[in-house]
């Protein structure tokens, strides 16, 4: 244990060094931000007691030294973190929706990647940003026994302001939870001017509000929406659900029905498998791609 840290539990001063960490590799972003209360004099005192062990001097700013540093970083937050009866404890925390956002593992699933393009690094750090400092979560699910947790989902929003107002928005991200790893399905700008966010009651009727704007209706088993809290995909193995995009017409100058080319539709969810049979989404809606894109071009992206 640092000495420094002595005052803290184990999860809370492992998150301060994981943040010291993630500043070591880019001072700039956003999840290496303070947390706690005088974290910055506490991070100074760290810094001391470990170059000091290391036998450093404090003004080596060497790569070198900054090498050894980090490594002791890591070092320090794994003996915190212990062996096995700790990473159970985390995962146990985790499947209640109670593990600080500063220990998940983070991964981004390619088609957030592929939706952003070129512009994805950026969106990266802003996720990574809102998961370790929200403004606001949700973690909701409940695991069957002896599962590891695939099928619990955690929702975060985070304010972004601009000095033009019109390019502030909120991010949401939408992610499962399994143990210690946390993976991002969706993540997607809100723009207070697109989408209301007055009287809103949760997370989750912040994604519907965003669905209101930017989604299109499509067919579940023949029922008609765009946004679905829940939804039976199969009742059984074998029975296999359909989920369609219906074709839109319009009449050309004889009168005959013409269809037209529609949107790149993005359909999304968490699925869930039954112990019963079966398999059952949640929040499952769909997206107009390029009308959003369109939306974070407006407003500056």
């Amino acid at each position: 244990m640092i000495n420094s840290l002595s005052g803290y539990d184990n999860v809370t001063a492992a998150g301060l060094l994981a943040r010291m960490a993630l500043a070591l590799d880019d001072a700039g972003n956003p999840a290496a931000n303070d947390r706690l209360p005088e974290e910055k004099w506490l991070r100074n005192k760290v810094r001391t007691e470990l170059y000091a062990t290391l036998g450093l001097k404090l003004d080596d700013e060497s790569l070198e030294a900054i090498e050894k540093f980090a490594d002791a970083l890591d070092t320090a937050s794994d003996s915190l973190l212990g062996p096995l009866d700790m990473q159970e404890a985390l995962a146990s925390l985790s499947k209640k929706g109670e593990l600080p956002s500063d220990l998940y593992h983070i991964r981004i699933m390619e088609q957030v990647e592929d939706l952003y393009g070129d512009k994805y690094p950026a969106e990266h750090e802003l996720i990574e940003a809102t998961v370790r400092g929200p403004d606001q979560e949700q973690h909701f699910g409940d695991p069957d026994p002896g599962d590891e947790g695939r099928h619990l989902i955690s929702m975060f929003a985070k304010h972004f302001p601009d000095p033009f107002p019109y390019r502030s928005f909120t991010l949401l991200v939408l992610a499962q939870r399994q143990g210690t790893l946390l993976t991002v399905v969706h993540s997607w700008r809100l723009y207070a001017d697109r989408v209301n966010f007055a009287g809103v009651s949760d997370l989750v009727d912040v994604a519907r509000r965003f669905v209101d704007v930017y989604g299109k209706d499509i067919l579940v088993n023949g029922e008609k929406g765009r946004f679905f809290l829940t939804a039976t995909l199969t009742k059984n193995g074998s029975t296999e659900t359909t989920i369609e995009v219906p074709s839109k017409y319009v009449l050309d100058s004889k009168g005959r029905r013409k269809e037209v080319t529609s949107a790149v539709t993005d359909i999304y969810c968490f699925q869930q498998s039954k112990p019963a049979g079966g398999i059952v989404a949640s929040l499952l809606m769909a997206i107009d791609r390029l009308k959003y894109l369109a939306s974070l071009s407006a407003h500056g992206w």
